[in-house]
């Protein structure tokens, strides 16, 4: 998927404004709600075995986490993915015949499920692309969004769209009444930048 977002997401109107959108636009670029989840690290050490199929010898890669094992460790010396404990995730795979593929395969499973994962709800009106080449289609899933989250000296994050539900709101057509489309977008953070 690319990582390059597609648009940006604002908590307030006046943001979205200060920040150049043109007024038609604000309302496809504000986040109405937006709530947090995590999910802890799934594994700090991996395993990784496969096998020479000319002499037969085991070929290994592994990877070990102390610190996030480490019961010892004081609150604030623990890594974000602190567990207390081993837990342990081992591959064996007779497709792994070579030292480069049970390092990749290491690699892979080391960047997967080692570190916690941050999934956001994002509620806002049906987000409609303005990039060039992709103006009015919608955002969908794969696409990346950039947005702000206040605090923890993070600017701004870039989090990817897993999936996505929609309704429309009709009013009425009285003056006064709204009518509009509100999405429900449940995405991963992919990235974030430091403030």
């Amino acid at each position: 998927y690319s990582t390059t977002p597609v648009m940006t997401l604002y908590m307030t109107s006046d943001a979205a404004r200060a920040a150049g959108v043109p007024p038609e636009r604000i309302a496809y670029r504000v986040v109405r709600a937006l709530r947090r989840s995590g999910a802890d690290a799934e594994a700090n050490q991996i395993s990784v075995i496969g096998q020479n199929p000319q002499t037969g010898a085991y070929i290994t890669a592994s990877y070990d986490d102390a610190d996030s094992q480490n019961p010892a460790l004081l609150p604030a010396e623990r890594p974000e993915n602190w567990r207390g404990q081993l837990v342990g995730y081992g591959l064996t795979d007779p497709q792994i015949t070579t030292q480069g593929t049970a390092n990749r395969a290491r690699d892979i499973a080391t960047e997967r499920l080692t570190t916690g994962k941050a999934f956001f709800e994002i509620v806002a009106d049906f987000l409609i692309r303005a990039d060039a080449g992709f103006e009015g289609l919608p955002v969908w899933k794969g696409d990346v969004l950039q947005g702000f989250e206040p605090g923890a000296g993070v600017a701004s994050m870039n989090v990817k769209v897993l999936s996505l539900s929609m309704n429309s709101v009709f009013e009425g057509a009285a003056a006064g009444k709204v009518n509009h489309r509100s999405a429900t977008y449940q995405c991963e953070q992919v990235s974030e930048v430091l403030a």
